[in-house]
């Protein structure tokens, strides 16, 4: 099997970001709506993909802790080794929400009505199983806060999976105006 070693900079999402062809990779994260973009993501990449249902058995099974805190990835690469993956692709979601008091001018009586407005960031990643290779990372913030958290965290994650299919070509640049174009 033919390794590519890269180094840690921002030349590491040139070129390798779409060489999923004939890997082996586990797909993962908390969010299912995320985890279908990502599978579909990894489908249009001819990669072969270990089955969800075999993922959520082997953690269960290992009893891993897949919670968002530092060590994370570590733990997912050993998922991968448990499944005989060489990548591993991840997308995290930080929805961060705070409440949003609407309150009627001249009414002072009586509760003000709340509702919640929702920021969220969405960081995908493509890890290397062995040697622990991070070849590329994608975070993707929305440009404010929004009511509608399901379609707003979609959108970002197809954005994340949009720059890194991107940039991939070193002659490409992804612009929120014109989309993927060649650099000038």
């Amino acid at each position: 099997m033919r390794r590519l070693i890269l180094p840690a900079k921002r030349s590491a999402l040139r070129n390798v970001a779409i060489r999923f062809s004939h890997a082996w990779v586990v797909v993962w994260s908390h969010d299912p709506t995320v985890q279908q973009l990502l599978l579909d993501w990894v489908r249009t990449h001819d990669a072969q993909i270990v089955d969800p249902d075999q993922v959520r058995e082997t953690i269960r099974r290992h009893q891993l802790s897949l919670e968002l805190k530092p060590g994370v990835e570590e733990v997912l690469r050993r998922l991968g080794r448990l499944l005989a993956a060489n990548r591993v692709l991840v997308a995290t979601v930080m929805p961060r929400s705070h409440a949003l008091y609407v309150m009627y001018s001249g009414y002072k009586e009586g509760h003000p009505r709340v509702t919640t407005v929702f920021d969220p960031t969405v960081t995908v990643r493509s890890l290397e199983v062995d040697p622990p290779i991070v070849y590329w990372s994608v975070t993707v913030t929305g440009p404010s806060p929004t009511f509608a958290l399901e379609p707003t965290v979609g959108d970002l994650t197809q954005t994340a999976l949009q720059r890194a299919t991107c940039e991939a070509e070193s002659e490409s640049q992804l612009t929120d105006e014109t989309g993927c174009v060649k650099k000038q």
